[in-house]
């Protein structure tokens, strides 16, 4: 067994109005006194306290912060979009780096900081990248993160960093996830070009937060984790998956190459290896279509009956 902290009371969750956050503040509401951030997305939700908060301002996080005093951190908020953190590098930095310096200058001695950061710290030329890896981001997202994780370790006395992969699942009505850009575009008859150049280790978000919930409290600190699904796909493979468990014709799925789409570099390969964390967790990482079925009964009530394809 492994050892863990005393449980937090006070919990301030940075980016609570984002597709990770929002799903984080949910699962967290019942159990601890939860402080949720925001900044462009006002938003409401029983027995959490919400505030406004621009973390690039040293003097705002440092008022919010002494009168939450929290005891635990979770820092989810960031510029995440990749091809505007390579138009607007300045906002990129002050957000993605400085908001993060903000953070941990300014909380209590005695919080634990969790910082959230990306598998796209990896340039993609290997697969199932380790903790023990070396970080080399190939665009600006990446390096501001990467930077992040420099920040929390060169400041934070008592913190994980936590590297997490391409997300699924669904969102709130101003955060719209990967899935549910598919949903509605194929509800609507549209298609979809979807990579077929890229592969991640995609993960359920509700076993991210179950996962971020369980890592808050293990007695290790200062330490790095991947935290990712099972299993290595591209994004076109993976939506043919979810096409078929949720019934959509999979004609409406366009395979597409990276450069075909984006204007910014993009590692080819950024799977992890979850071994480590996988030895802290007290369930097990679901693979690609253990996740999909477990969120189709999460949001349908139900096991799905049929694939059907097309």
């Amino acid at each position: 067994m492994k050892e863990h902290k005393e449980p937090a009371k006070t919990v301030f969750v940075t980016g609570g109005s984002g597709f990770l956050g929002w799903n984080l503040v949910k699962a967290l509401k019942d159990h601890y006194r939860v402080f949720a951030g925001y900044y462009r997305h006002p938003f409401q939700m029983e027995k959490v306290k919400t505030l406004k908060l621009n973390i690039s301002d040293r003097g705002e996080v440092r008022e919010a912060l002494k009168k939450i005093q929290p005891d635990l951190i979770f820092h989810t908020a960031a510029l995440a979009r990749v091809e505007v953190c390579e138009k607007d590098k300045e906002a990129a930095y002050r957000i993605n780096v400085e908001g993060t310096r903000n953070l941990i200058l300014e909380s209590p001695k005695n919080s634990r900081f969790i910082y959230v950061s990306t598998d796209l710290v990896f340039n993609g030329k290997r697969s199932f990248y380790k903790e023990t890896d070396l970080p080399d981001p190939l665009n600006f997202y990446g390096e501001t993160k990467l930077l992040g994780e420099v920040v929390t370790a060169e400041n934070a006395l008592d913190y994980l960093i936590i590297r997490i992969s391409l997300m699924y699942g669904f969102g709130n009505n101003f955060s719209e996830s990967f899935l549910d850009w598919l949903r509605k575009t194929w509800t609507q008859g549209g298609k979809t070009k979807l990579f077929t150049d890229q592969y991640r280790t995609p993960l359920l978000v509700s076993e991210a937060v179950k996962a971020l919930r369980e890592m808050a409290t293990i007695s290790a600190g200062r330490e790095i984790f991947h935290l990712g699904g099972r299993e290595r796909i591209t994004r076109y493979e993976f939506g043919k998956k979810f096409a078929e468990l949720y019934g959509y014709p999979t004609y409406l799925i366009e395979p597409a190459s990276m450069v075909d789409v984006l204007t910014v570099n993009m590692p080819v390969d950024c799977s992890f290896s979850v071994n480590k964390i996988q030895n802290f967790l007290s369930f097990t990482l679901s693979d690609v279509e253990g996740g999909l079925r477990k969120l189709y009964k999460e949001d349908q009530g139900e096991s799905p009956v049929s694939k059907n394809s097309g």
